[in-house]
């Protein structure tokens, strides 16, 4: 049984791209992944006062069990966050059975 994690993201990230991100998520059993609006590469100095509140509430969340996708969440953008769960059905739909 592995422990939960938490990967936090910045939507505006040009080094490493969302879709990365999503396709890393997806790759790790038990990750949620967290995109957050007006960030990009450093989003823990960034958006810090986000990070930290993420962080805390991911640690105290009681761990579901028998979960193992990723959820795409993201704190102000109702469009980026469609933009992030369609990366998901892309990401899924190609890594299917070779």
């Amino acid at each position: 049984r592995s422990a939960h994690k938490l990967l936090i993201h910045g939507a505006e990230d040009r080094y490493r791209p969302v879709a990365n991100a999503a396709v890393f998520a997806e790759s790790i059993p038990g990750t949620r992944l967290r995109v957050l609006n007006y960030a990009v590469h450093l989003v823990f100095i960034e958006r810090f006062p986000e990070v930290n509140r993420e962080v805390v509430s991911f640690l105290k969340r009681p761990e579901k069990r028998g979960t193992r996708r990723p959820t795409a969440e993201t704190t102000e953008s109702p469009k980026t966050e469609r933009r992030i769960s369609g990366l998901f059905r892309q990401s899924s739909a190609g890594s299917g059975g070779s």
